[in-house]
């Protein structure tokens, strides 16, 4: 389990020397970790980034923690993203 970046965390937000921020606006106790890359984002209040992610227009609400190596980047407009295997199988379902 990743631990907090300082060990006491403030309302100003907590961002790594070696993570790249563009374009980003980060809530109050929010903290980014090592080696994350925001460009044109918006992180909502206490919302926490693990290393390594990569996030590109988007905006991550209050409370919301993204695991370790997330890449968020919605090239194209998704209308109806899932999970279920009728996307990719279609030929399986019965």
């Amino acid at each position: 389990m990743s631990q907090p970046l300082s060990p006491k965390l403030s309302a100003a937000p907590s961002v790594t020397p070696c993570s790249r921020l563009h374009r980003t606006e980060l809530g109050r106790w929010t903290e980014i970790a090592e080696r994350c890359v925001l460009n044109n984002v918006t992180v909502g209040d206490y919302s926490y980034i693990q290393n390594d992610s990569n996030l590109m227009f988007t905006t991550v609400g209050k409370f919301t923690s993204i695991a370790a190596a997330v890449r968020i980047n919605q090239a194209t407009t998704m209308w109806r993203p899932t999970l279920h295997h009728f996307t990719y199988r279609p030929g399986n379902m019965d």
